[in-house]
């Protein structure tokens, strides 16, 4: 190998590690569509939230989230028996 061709080849493996350790661009933001489904599924969610939580708590104290947790999830009674 001559030198040109010695010079040349570590020319481009220089070249080669700087574009591997190049820092890439940021990832832009999602776009319209995903950030709607995104912001509608928390506004699902915290509704779940409240009806499921929140106003039995407010109606009936703890004891009413366990009793609607129970029937939503484990399709139980309030006082433990199997729903039809």
């Amino acid at each position: 190998m001559t030198a040109a061709t010695v010079a040349q080849t570590g020319a481009a493996i220089t070249t080669a590690r700087q574009a591997r350790n190049r820092p890439r661009p940021a990832a832009s933001s999602p776009s319209r569509p995903a950030r709607v489904a995104t912001e509608g599924a928390g506004f699902l969610l915290a509704l779940f939230v409240w009806g499921w939580v929140i106003m039995p708590l407010i109606h009936a104290g703890p004891t009413g989230v366990r009793d609607m947790l129970r029937a939503k999830f484990l399709n139980k009674a309030p006082d433990g028996s199997w729903l039809p």
